[in-house]
Formats: structure tokens, sequence, C-alpha cells
């Protein structure tokens, strides 16, 4: 998986970095399960990354 430096995502990992390890973490974990799940890799423990997401929507 990539991301494009011109994407805002991009831009949200940066201040993410400086502002909130903890939810930057949360956003690597869910990058790296979707980078695995393209791959056609299958997840670890799948409720987990879905906890994460639910987490983000709060």
């Amino acid at each position: 998986m990539e991301i494009n430096i011109d994407h805002p995502l991009a831009a949200r990992i940066k201040e993410l970095f400086e502002s909130d390890k903890d939810k930057l973490a949360t956003y690597s974990k869910i990058l790296l399960a979707q980078a695995r799940l393209v791959s056609g890799v299958p997840l670890d423990n799948p409720a987990e990354i879905s906890d994460l997401v639910c987490s983000l929507m709060l």
C-alpha cells in the first residue's frame, strides 16, 4: 500500500504524529489491515480492527 503525499490522509498522519500518538497507532493498525486485505492476506484478529474503526467513529 502506498499513500500519496498529496492525499489528505498524509496530512492527517503528520498531524497525528505531532499531536496524538495513540490515535496515530490506531490509524496505522487500520491501514496495515487494509493493505493486508487488499493483498489477500487474512487478518489475525478481525474483531480488533472492527473495534478500532468503531473507536474512531465515536
